[in-house]
Protein backbone atom coordinates (compact mmCIF):
# COMPACT_ATOMS: atom_id res chain seq x y z
CA UNK A 1 0.00 0.00 0.00
CA UNK A 2 1.35 3.28 -0.72
CA UNK A 3 1.59 6.09 1.53
CA UNK A 4 -1.63 8.31 2.22
CA UNK A 5 -1.50 11.81 1.11
CA UNK A 6 -1.42 13.96 4.28
CA UNK A 7 -3.23 17.06 4.54
CA UNK A 8 -2.68 19.47 7.11
CA UNK A 9 -6.70 21.03 7.89
CA UNK A 10 -7.29 24.47 9.24
CA UNK A 11 -10.60 25.11 9.83
CA UNK A 12 -12.62 27.36 12.95
CA UNK A 13 -15.12 24.60 12.06
CA UNK A 14 -15.54 21.76 14.91
CA UNK A 15 -15.68 18.02 13.48
CA UNK A 16 -19.25 18.15 13.90
CA UNK A 17 -20.11 20.76 11.79
CA UNK A 18 -21.11 19.98 8.71
CA UNK A 19 -19.05 22.16 6.91
CA UNK A 20 -15.72 19.99 8.79
CA UNK A 21 -17.60 17.08 7.95
CA UNK A 22 -19.23 17.23 4.55
CA UNK A 23 -15.61 18.88 3.11
CA UNK A 24 -12.87 17.03 4.93
CA UNK A 25 -13.61 14.32 7.48
CA UNK A 26 -16.68 11.85 5.35
CA UNK A 27 -14.18 12.31 1.89
CA UNK A 28 -11.51 10.81 4.26
CA UNK A 29 -13.45 8.20 5.14
CA UNK A 30 -14.48 7.21 1.91
CA UNK A 31 -10.78 7.38 0.46
CA UNK A 32 -10.22 4.12 3.38
CA UNK A 33 -6.60 5.46 4.21
CA UNK A 34 -5.42 6.96 1.20
CA UNK A 35 -5.90 10.62 2.92
CA UNK A 36 -4.57 11.48 6.63
CA UNK A 37 -5.70 14.70 7.63
CA UNK A 38 -4.06 16.29 10.46
CA UNK A 39 -5.68 18.80 12.18
CA UNK A 40 -3.75 22.05 13.21
CA UNK A 41 -6.70 23.84 14.90
CA UNK A 42 -8.23 22.41 17.45
CA UNK A 43 -11.07 24.40 19.64
CA UNK A 44 -12.88 23.62 22.93
CA UNK A 45 -15.84 25.20 21.54
CA UNK A 46 -14.87 28.68 22.57
CA UNK A 47 -11.13 28.92 22.32
CA UNK A 48 -8.69 28.19 19.53
CA UNK A 49 -5.37 26.57 19.46
CA UNK A 50 -3.66 27.21 16.24
CA UNK A 51 -0.49 24.41 15.58
CA UNK A 52 1.87 25.37 12.94
CA UNK A 53 3.78 21.47 12.94
CA UNK A 54 1.20 19.71 11.30
CA UNK A 55 2.44 21.41 7.55
CA UNK A 56 5.61 20.33 8.38
CA UNK A 57 4.20 16.87 8.14
CA UNK A 58 1.62 17.55 4.99
CA UNK A 59 2.00 17.15 1.41
CA UNK A 60 -0.62 19.70 0.57
CA UNK A 61 -2.14 22.47 3.57
CA UNK A 62 -5.50 23.37 3.23
CA UNK A 63 -7.42 26.53 4.53
CA UNK A 64 -11.43 26.61 5.08
CA UNK A 65 -13.06 29.69 4.46
CA UNK A 66 -13.38 31.46 7.64
CA UNK A 67 -9.67 30.79 8.75
CA UNK A 68 -7.82 33.33 6.76
CA UNK A 69 -8.08 36.61 8.71
CA UNK A 70 -5.44 39.03 10.63
CA UNK A 71 -5.09 37.10 13.76
CA UNK A 72 -3.87 33.42 11.09
CA UNK A 73 -2.63 35.30 8.49
CA UNK A 74 1.15 34.35 9.67
CA UNK A 75 -0.05 30.79 9.19
CA UNK A 76 -1.54 31.37 5.95
CA UNK A 77 1.84 33.16 4.94
CA UNK A 78 3.78 30.28 6.15
CA UNK A 79 1.73 27.58 4.31
CA UNK A 80 2.37 29.80 1.24
CA UNK A 81 6.07 30.35 1.18
CA UNK A 82 6.02 26.59 2.53
CA UNK A 83 6.24 25.56 -1.47
CA UNK A 84 3.51 22.78 -0.71
CA UNK A 85 0.19 23.18 -2.53
CA UNK A 86 -2.20 25.11 -0.67
CA UNK A 87 -6.27 24.80 -0.98
CA UNK A 88 -8.87 27.05 0.06
CA UNK A 89 -11.80 25.97 0.58
CA UNK A 90 -14.40 28.32 0.10
CA UNK A 91 -18.21 27.83 -0.60
CA UNK A 92 -19.54 31.35 -0.72
CA UNK A 93 -18.62 34.48 -3.06
CA UNK A 94 -17.94 36.42 -0.10
CA UNK A 95 -17.44 39.72 -1.64
CA UNK A 96 -21.25 39.61 -3.37
CA UNK A 97 -22.61 39.02 0.43
CA UNK A 98 -25.43 41.50 0.97
CA UNK A 99 -25.13 43.55 4.33
CA UNK A 100 -28.21 41.96 5.62
CA UNK A 101 -26.70 38.36 5.45
CA UNK A 102 -26.82 36.88 8.79
CA UNK A 103 -22.91 36.47 8.11
CA UNK A 104 -21.94 39.60 6.97
CA UNK A 105 -20.54 40.58 9.95
CA UNK A 106 -18.34 37.33 10.06
CA UNK A 107 -16.96 38.02 6.79
CA UNK A 108 -15.96 41.53 7.37
CA UNK A 109 -12.77 40.18 8.63
CA UNK A 110 -12.29 37.19 6.23
CA UNK A 111 -12.55 40.06 3.55
CA UNK A 112 -8.97 41.34 3.57
CA UNK A 113 -7.43 38.18 3.72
Amino acid sequence: MTRPLTVAVYSLELGRYACARLRFLDPSRVLRGRLRLVWGARSDGKNYALDPAPMDEADVVAFQRCFPMRETWPLVERALSSGKPVVYDVDDHFEAMPPDHPMAGNMARVLPY
